[in-house]
């Protein structure tokens, strides 16, 4: 079963940063922040250091 994540009080500079990526990748703003949760997930289980 899916699950749904809000974030409050996003800064609009974030905001604009995270949309821009987003669209840069082709993707809308839910799917691309969707696979950056993936990609941080792989980097911890193969115990790399997050950014």
């Amino acid at each position: 079963m899916s699950k749904m994540i809000q974030i409050r009080d996003l800064d609009e500079s974030l905001y604009g940063i995270l949309k821009s990526r987003a669209a840069r990748e082709g993707m809308n703003l839910s799917d691309y922040l969707k696979q950056e949760l993936a990609e941080i997930r792989r980097l911890k289980q193969k115990g790399e250091r997050l950014r």
